[in-house]
């Protein structure tokens, strides 16, 4: 089943490219990426949920085929922003009533953030997370922990950045190693990530985490216990003692890109998704 190719104007000239999967059905998902990549990573849940929800993926701005400088962003809170005029437009367009949302990596910061900020304008039934980035992990976050969130708020208000590669480990994203190596020669992905974006990342999800999120609809979030890109016990930490409301579920030994990974590790994340979704 093919998508119908759509652009969405959030902003004044301001477009982003988007794939609707309409089938007729009562609820709409809305399918937000990660940091660097684009919707077509994640095709997967037209074929897990095609069956049960009209869905829209997008990419986001500065990133796939959507406008903006690729690989930063002018403020993060802009994600935000645009994930609400998504909604509105699945809502303009298709009549859309009932809205669930989905979202990995920085796409799951994005989803919590208008979660917790929005919930009361746009009413989600369901929200799903994969991996969010609630602290950095390794000796970069233990330094990155160090910085108030004032001198993080200040860095975020700076203007420019520096673009940076390799930010990410490829042999970390699966236990199948083509995995990483199909993302290197993705013409869509962008390998080279502006500070601007990280540190507005980053700020974001200071705010979000410090907090529960207090979630009126039904939440779900899952990790990897062996994630490398982002840090798996500062997700359960966070979803076991200030957020208690959200259902977590770890699977042992997968690593970042769950719906990319081994079997071993792919078909619980997959049937978790499909349990508490469906």
């Amino acid at each position: 089943m093919f998508g119908d190719s759509r652009k969405i104007e959030v902003d004044n000239a301001v477009f982003l490219n988007a794939q609707i999967y309409e089938n007729g059905r009562e609820e709409w998902l809305i399918v937000t990426h990660g940091i660097g990549e684009h919707l077509g990573r994640h095709k997967y849940i037209v074929d897990l949920l095609r069956e049960n929800y009209n869905i829209c993926l997008y990419d986001l701005r500065g990133h796939g085929k959507s406008d903006g400088e690729p690989g930063t962003i002018e403020t993060f809170d802009d994600f935000i922003s645009d994930l609400g005029q998504v909604i509105d437009f699945v809502k303009n367009e298709y009549r859309a009533i009932k809205i669930s949302l989905f979202g990995h990596s920085m796409g799951a910061l994005i989803t919590a953030a208008f979660t917790q900020q929005k919930e009361n304008l746009y009413d989600p039934v369901k929200v799903f997370i994969n991996a969010p980035p609630i602290k950095v992990p390794g000796p970069l976050g233990k330094i990155v922990d160090l910085i108030p969130f004032g001198g993080i708020k200040k860095l975020d208000n700076l203007s420019g950045g520096l673009f940076l590669k390799g930010l990410v480990d490829m042999g970390f994203l699966s236990h199948d190693k083509s995995v990483g190596e199909k993302y290197l020669t993705d013409p869509l992905n962008r390998l080279s990530l502006n500070t601007k974006l990280l540190i507005g990342m980053i700020r974001c999800s200071r705010e979000t985490f410090s907090r529960p999120i207090s979630p009126a609809a039904k939440m779900y979030c899952c990790v990897g216990s062996a994630d490398a890109v982002v840090d798996p016990q500062a997700v359960i930490n966070y979803f076991s003692s200030t957020e208690k409301n959200v259902r977590l579920k770890v699977i042992e030994g997968a690593f970042h890109e769950i719906h990319n990974e081994i079997d071993l590790y792919q078909k619980p994340y997959f049937e978790f998704i499909k349990d508490s979704l469906v």
